[in-house]
This record gives C-alpha cells, sequence and structure tokens, in this order.
C-alpha cells in the first residue's frame, strides 16, 4: 500500500511538479489497503470441500502404507512382545 502511494507522488511531482498532500496519500493507502483486504478474502473462498477431502484422502493413504508395512514385516515375537500388531503400526 506504501508503494502505490510512493509512484503515486511520483508520478503527479513528474507531470505537474508538486507532490500529493498527506490527505491524499492516506486516501490512497485506504483505496490499496482496501484492495489487499479484498484480494485476502477471495483467497478464503479456495479452500473446498473437494480439497479438504482430498487432504484427508492423502493422509489416510499415508497411514495405510505405515500399517501394511508392519503388518508384512511384523518381528512382533521378538520386538515389543506383548502388543497387537495395531500397536507396532503405530509404533
Amino acid at each position: 500500500a506504501d508503494l502505490d502511494g510512493i509512484e503515486a507522488d511520483q508520478l503527479a511531482y513528474s507531470q505537474t511538479n508538486q507532490h500529493l498532500t498527506a490527505a491524499e496519500l492516506v486516501s490512497r493507502k485506504s483505496h490499496a489497503s482496501l484492495l489487499l483486504m479484498e484480494e485476502l478474502e477471495l483467497d478464503a473462498v479456495l479452500i473446498t470441500t473437494p480439497l479438504i477431502v482430498a487432504l484427508f484422502m492423502a493422509g489416510m493413504s499415508q497411514f495405510l502404507v505405515g500399517y501394511n508395512t508392519s503388518v508384512m514385516n511384523s518381528p512382533s515375537s521378538v520386538v515389543f512382545e506383548g502388543h497387537t500388531t495395531f500397536q507396532w503400526s503405530l509404533a
């Protein structure tokens, strides 16, 4: 927002040899801040239901890979005696 005010001041000075007043600079800064806020609000809408489902599925697939690896390589009789296969998969 500050850069927009500086650019506008430089442009006004190059065209009219007068700098912008403090009120004009504040007005431009508030307008630029509002534009930035609108852009941030639009980004908040990008979290959609399909995105949440995809993230959940990606997380669950990693858990399943770990679980299946532990089932295939279950040394429960040697390591962690007394624990179930499920407890071994979480370890």
